[in-house]
């Protein structure tokens, strides 16, 4: 009688000691092999569902944030629900899928998605998947000068560079009388400052988190900095205009 000995192969099929396949082993592990993955999976989702967070399990203060964070969202352009969404998934240690929040927030399934929706339009979700289940689960980014970047690039996108666009089209409009002459330099002003914010703001975006602190922690020191600038120039003999950009 043949011994049958397994080989460390990648399909784990079974071989007799002639090196022939014996495939009534392969064929009965085959069935096995699936039992088993199911099994695993099943057994992966049920720990990983046990980790997910319970409304009793919130504390007040989290509850408050929760809260706050969606009055907040209401004067920032944001619904109440969205603001309230973007909260728990910032706080929360885990991933969550649609049904985690509904659960959580006791929010409609159809407000959760739409909340959602307009998060991941405003690019501050990640998103992963699962083997074995399709639901797809959300998290906010780990860090927070990144969700500040993401925030303000989107805002700018949204509302400055069409604010832009308008101005550079008054602009364009012949100037025939006093009046003309008057909203001309007044779109013009407004137009200079906000270009220059605009500009200003592309030049912060390339700065590393470390560097972006440290200019915040300035403070008054930049104004210093630029008193120190301007007794320079004084003492050169130089205007602004004389220094290249």
């Amino acid at each position: 009688m043949q011994i049958a000995t397994i080989l460390p192969t990648r399909l784990g099929i079974f071989y007799t000691s002639n090196g022939e396949v014996n495939t009534t082993s392969a064929r009965f592990r085959a069935p096995f092999q699936k039992i088993l993955a199911v099994k695993a999976v099943a057994l992966i989702s049920k720990i990983l569902e046990s980790t997910i967070m319970e409304p009793e399990h919130l504390s007040d203060t989290t509850w408050r944030f929760i809260h706050h964070f969606g009055e907040m969202g209401s004067r920032w352009g944001i619904s109440r629900t969205v603001g309230q969404i973007y909260a728990l998934l910032y706080i929360s240690h885990v991933p969550l899928n649609a049904d985690d929040i509904t659960h959580l927030l006791s929010f409609s399934r159809s407000n959760v998605s739409m909340g959602l929706k307009e998060l991941q339009s405003w690019r501050l979700l990640r998103s992963e998947y699962r083997a074995g289940d399709r639901r797809e689960y959300f998290k906010a980014p780990e860090d927070v000068w990144e969700i500040f970047r993401t925030l303000a690039d989107e805002r700018r996108r949204r509302e400055v560079e069409p604010t832009l666009s308008i101005l550079r089209e008054c602009l364009l409009d012949p100037k025939h009388t006093p009046e003309d002459e008057h909203f001309h330099n007044r779109m013009q002003a407004m137009y200079d400052l906000i270009s220059m914010a605009n500009e200003w703001f592309i030049d912060i975006q390339k700065l590393s988190a470390e560097d972006l602190t440290s200019l915040m922690h300035l403070g008054a020191q930049a104004k210093k900095l630029l008193h120190a600038k301007n007794r320079l120039l004084s003492f050169a003999g130089l205007n602004k205009e004389d220094i290249p950009e």
